[in-house]
């Protein structure tokens, strides 16, 4: 599986992130958006992979041609087992795997899930959209947020 590569030049300065919680697998949370906002989010056959801790994030698009808007969903969190190689360890113990759970945008560890859309003109849009998405009933919580993060260049995906 290739890898998606950062490039800070190719970024569009004009998106808003809107970051979503909830318990659901990935997939689930797609589909319940495209119902919910008439849209059409489609996995890429790539994952994003973080160079820095190689774990992927899965990301789904979108282009709606007619408003000018791209929708791009990603998770915030993966899942992976690292082996441990451990002499002491016993017939019965499960001590040689460690399950790990990383966070792809770390100052908002407990959302699990962001949408960004990019080129929308009017705050209004975005205010409805937060509407339909909290409306959805495995949606915890939903907000837009312009936090300043530390690693910007997660968000630029070529």
């Amino acid at each position: 599986m290739s890898k998606i590569k950062f490039k800070l030049d190719d970024v569009s300065k004009d998106f808003n992130l809107i970051a979503i919680r909830s318990d659901v697998e990935d997939y689930r949370m797609v589909y319940f958006l495209n119902k919910k906002l008439n849209i059409n989010l489609s996995r890429r056959n790539n994952d994003i992979v973080y160079h820095i801790d190689e774990n992927k994030y899965s990301i789904y698009d979108y282009t709606d041609e007619s408003r000018y808007l791209k929708w791009i969903f990603f998770s915030n969190k993966s899942f992976s087992q690292k082996f441990i190689k451990d002499d002491n360890l016993t017939l019965f113990s499960n001590e040689n795997f460690r399950n790990n759970e990383t966070r792809f945008i770390k100052e908002l560890n407990s959302i699990d899930y962001f949408l960004t859309i990019e080129n929308v003109e009017n705050i209004k849009y975005i205010e409805k959209i937060l509407t339909k998405i909290s409306e959805i009933s495995i949606v915890i919580t939903c907000f837009e947020t312009s936090q300043a993060f530390k690693n910007k260049e997660n968000l630029i995906f070529s």
